[in-house]
């Protein structure tokens, strides 16, 4: 959530800031697209901001933008781990902002916002005024339809970004593996109208079934031929945290002599195949994630797999807007109607319904062959979602893991 309280400027564009515009920092956008620049990774550095919108980030070393992901001017901004602090204004003017106009008229999008709400209650610590934000996160500003969007994998992100796209009229006819590389983020230049913009505009975030974006997590990146970048790039501490578990073929890894584990490497070839099936099971993928467990390191997980709660702080920003991805199309039309009703200009946004119970269903199948005591240790990664969300967890359930089981 870095991304809505702090600004970046190149270090290269340093002596040009203008100093008439104190403590506010800018982007240079005359670079972008540059193919002499492209896939690199400009350091930038940030600078302190009046707080008196009510948010007040803390400075950190290191920034970055990449500049492949430039779309006729809307570039992705990445920032590492930032301490925020939100204010006792932030939270009074969220106050006094009162419930969006679409929980009064939808009664199940006010029924989610007031689960995720009292849910806070039960997670020690989640209202907090002090936040450290996950790296990486992605989120969607847009100006003239007054919107905010922590976008998290697997979850409809890439659906949400087309239309996000298409509200900026930026091309959406690009093939799937080049538009899957793109996200969005409008930059703002003036702090006082980010801070502003997170009191007045229309925030919103999609939660999910952890275990069943799990699974959308594994298909997607170990099965399909186009995400063999994500093979190489897991696929070696995948397999050698399994066979610290003995969930792979052939003696256990501590068993083996320095010789023969500097053999493991070997293993990685299959992992290397540009097409086809790359040969890591489920079983294997969700034994590496639980490691994280074992070594207290849960806030380093890949985005992908990473708890919401982790990315959203869905406890300490009061959003307006929280949908279920069970509903995921309905209520995103409800959300996209109310964006546009004032833009007859741009193309209606649309969605198309998603084929939810098969993937539920492939979701509890394949949960049946996860051990439990592998299955209680997936529960703890994601437990505050569990409780967030209004998951129950039936530990003695092989047959049904991935069931809604709400529990309002």
């Amino acid at each position: 959530m870095g991304l809505i309280y702090e600004f970046t400027k190149t270090e290269s564009l340093e002596n040009e800031v203008d100093n008439t515009i104190p403590k506010l920092s800018w982007i240079d956008y005359r670079n972008l697209g540059n193919p002499e620049i492209e896939s690199q990774h400009i350091p930038t550095y940030t600078t302190p901001v009046n707080m008196k919108e009510g948010v007040n980030p803390e400075i950190h070393d290191t920034s970055w933008i990449d500049y492949r992901n430039n779309w006729n001017g809307t570039i992705l901004i990445k920032s590492d781990s930032t301490k925020l602090i939100l204010t006792d204004q932030y939270r009074e003017a969220m106050r006094r902002k009162g419930a969006h106009p679409l929980t009064q008229l939808y009664p199940q999008l006010l029924d989610h916002t007031n689960t995720v709400r009292n849910n806070c209650l039960k997670v020690p610590g989640a209202f907090s005024n002090e936040i450290t934000t996950s790296s990486g996160v992605y989120i969607y500003f847009n100006d003239d339809y007054e919107v905010v969007n922590c976008a998290i994998p697997k979850v409809s992100s890439t659906m949400w970004g087309i239309e996000f796209a298409r509200m900026i009229n930026s091309p959406i006819t690009l093939p799937k593996e080049t538009r899957d590389k793109f996200r969005l983020t409008n930059v703002f230049t003036q702090y006082s109208k980010t801070a502003r913009c997170m009191q007045t505009y229309t925030k919103f975030f999609i939660y999910r079934h952890p275990f069943e974006r799990l699974v959308s997590a594994y298909y997607d990146k170990f099965t399909l031929a186009s995400q063999v970048w994500y093979v190489g790039k897991f696929g070696r501490d995948i397999i050698t945290v399994n066979y610290l578990n003995d969930n792979t073929q052939g003696s256990k890894y501590s068993e083996l002599s320095l010789e023969t584990k500097t053999k493991i490497s070997n293993q990685q070839n299959r992992l290397k195949l540009p097409h086809g099936k790359y040969n890591i099971t489920f079983l294997e993928f969700v034994t590496y994630i639980a490691s994280f467990l074992d070594k207290n390191a849960v806030q380093d997980l890949d985005l992908h797999w990473r708890p919401i709660s982790l990315q959203c702080n869905p406890c300490a920003v009061d959003y307006d807007i929280v949908i279920d991805h069970e509903f995921v199309v309905e209520e995103s039309q409800i959300l996209a109607d109310y964006l546009q009703k004032n833009k007859k200009s741009n193309p209606p946004i649309n969605f198309v319904k998603e084929q939810r119970r098969a993937t539920r269903d492939k979701c509890n199948q394949i949960f049946r062959d996860i051990p439990q005591n592998l299955r209680e240790k997936l529960h703890k990664i994601y437990l505050t979602d569990f409780i967030l969300f209004g998951y129950n967890y039936n530990g003695d359930s092989h047959d049904y893991a991935c069931d809604e089981n709400i529990a309002k």
